[in-house]
């Protein structure tokens, strides 16, 4: 596949943001255009790529939580295994396992307490995925890019 086909799918427009940016403006631009990345820009050079799971981990380090990630379903089940932890969000399209695989693998397998909350992060939304989610083992099926809001409510009302 070529960069010129992705373009073409996406529409032709590549979003962009500047390292002073704020990580919250961030978000909204990728919230409101259902992106996963943007191009990060200087004085109109390329200087790097930001990714919505960058950008997630950062507001949660932000909001005072400890975030461990992972690039793949193994490295899920291996911190899982090696920590405690009292939330999880996985990705639905993670590579080299679904979340629904590493869902059930953490529920079946006593790597996690059933106190744990697993939150899937997917872009899709149907009922149906809904509930396979939560027939895995999630306790919560959250669209993405992830409404940051809604996501604090939810990390605040787990911890309390």
């Amino acid at each position: 596949m070529l960069v010129s086909e992705i373009l073409r799918i996406k529409g032709n427009t590549l979003f962009t943001t500047a390292p002073e940016g704020a990580v919250l403006d961030a978000v909204k631009v990728m919230a409101d255009h259902d992106i996963g990345s943007l191009v990060v820009m200087d004085h109109g050079r390329l200087i790097g790529m930001l990714t919505f799971r960058e950008v997630l981990a950062a507001l949660l380090r932000i909001e005072g939580h400890n975030v461990h990630l992972a690039k793949n379903g193994a490295e899920a089940l291996k911190i899982a295994s090696e920590r405690n932890l009292d939330v999880l969000i996985l990705d639905v399209a993670m590579p080299g396992m679904s979340d629904y695989e590493v869902a059930r693998h953490l529920r079946a397998n006593g790597l996690v307490s059933q106190s744990t909350r697993l939150i899937a992060l997917t872009g899709w939304t149907r009922a149906a995925d809904r509930s396979d989610a939560l027939e895995a083992g999630f306790n919560h099926h959250l669209k993405k890019p992830v409404d940051v809001e809604a996501l604090k409510k939810l990390l605040s009302a787990q911890s309390s």
